[in-house]
């Protein structure tokens, strides 16, 4: 299938409320064509109040959609409706038709946008999603991954310029999100088709975009390229979406919790010496951990896990730091050093 030209999308000012729950509020932001967007935040921040928007499906109270330089939306008028928006979208719900094979879904969508079937275009984006040898196996017979891919066949076959996809894999396991992830990215890539994908899973966010938006309480809080936003996110929420992390809490004490844990000073920045509550949060990777006599760190469990052990490791103030470790070289009861890089952890008020 051929590449086609991704569209340029640009909001300004845009507001649209969704029954109250879920709205967005003054929304501004530029998405170049071809780029890959991954739109994250909590349930209710108004991740796919925003697809509808751009998709026309949603009504605006105030603000402008541009799609490719020109008008979609301004204010609560429709100017290009949705059918002329170039957009293909895909749910979690697959809502194929179940008496239709593969292909045929697939056929339906194109006859229906073009009304023009083009069999060796049918097959290619099969083949593309992997599922060449399944075209004439209904979704009966497929499974949830499958039939995922029969729906993302089923939206680029239309030739989109923009692919909108609202968690379309949040009902599968983990691995394969991950595995349609990266297969939507090289897909919308090799087409070079403008996609944005709202998730709340961060290994589906991350193996998917160029760039996060971080949304909270209808508003965009933090956006920039994957790599600047996890050097320095902008709160702890955002950091948990997007990695496995651990926590710990101390109040301001002038960093004494802090030396009294670790075996390296870590310093507080100076826009958080006056707060009382602090959360600091690192990754499990990042902390070491040594037996060594009279820290007064116990270790209080050890479980196995698939990279190695994980430790558990009540800290002299009573609360438990967890640790992976991947050789087996501690016991229940002993006590330990704790190690970690500051240059790897992340402080913000509790």
């Amino acid at each position: 299938m051929d590449a086609g030209v991704g569209y340029d999308i640009s909001l300004m000012g845009l507001t649209s409320q969704f029954g109250g729950v879920g709205g967005i509020q003054d929304i501004n932001i530029e998405i170049k064509a071809g780029e890959q967007v991954a739109v994250v935040g909590a349930s209710g921040s108004g991740k796919s109040t925003l697809l509808r928007c751009i998709a026309g499906l949603q009504t605006v109270e105030r603000g402008i959609v541009k799609i490719n330089n020109v008008d979609a939306t301004d204010g609560k008028r429709i100017v290009v409706p949705p059918s002329e928006r170039r957009v293909g979208m895909v749910f979690q719900d697959f809502a194929l038709f179940p008496h239709m094979s593969a292909y045929e879904n697939v056929r339906f969508a194109m006859e229906a946008t073009s009304g023009v079937v083009d069999r060796s275009k049918i097959f290619d984006l099969l083949e593309l999603v992997g599922l060449g040898g399944r075209v004439n196996s209904k979704p009966g017979e497929l499974s949830g991954g499958e039939q995922q891919r029969v729906a993302l066949a089923r939206a680029v076959a239309t030739e989109p310029r923009i692919l909108l996809l609202d968690e379309p894999y949040s009902s599968l396991d983990a691995q394969l999100r991950i595995q349609l992830a990266e297969m939507t990215r090289s897909l919308s890539r090799r087409l070079a088709i403008t996609s944005i994908l709202v998730s709340h899973d961060g290994d589906e966010a991350l193996r998917f975009a160029d760039r996060l938006v971080y949304m909270q309480s209808g508003k965009i809080v933090q956006e920039g390229k994957v790599e600047d936003i996890l050097k320095q996110p902008i709160n702890a929420e955002l950091l948990s979406l997007l990695l496995p992390i651990y926590k710990l809490y101390f109040t301001h004490d002038g960093g004494q919790f802090l030396q009294a844990c670790f075996s390296q000073p870590i310093d507080l920045p100076k826009q958080l010496m006056d707060v009382e509550k602090i959360q600091l949060i690192y990754r499990p990777e990042d902390i070491s951990v040594r037996q060594e006599k009279g820290t007064g760190h116990l270790v209080t469990d050890i479980y196995p896990i698939g990279v190695g052990f994980e430790v558990v490791v009540a800290v002299n103030d009573g609360q438990k730091l967890k640790a992976i470790i991947q050789e087996p070289t501690l016991n229940v009861g002993c006590e330990v050093c704790l190690h970690l890089d500051p240059k790897r952890i992340f402080l913000f008020t509790s």
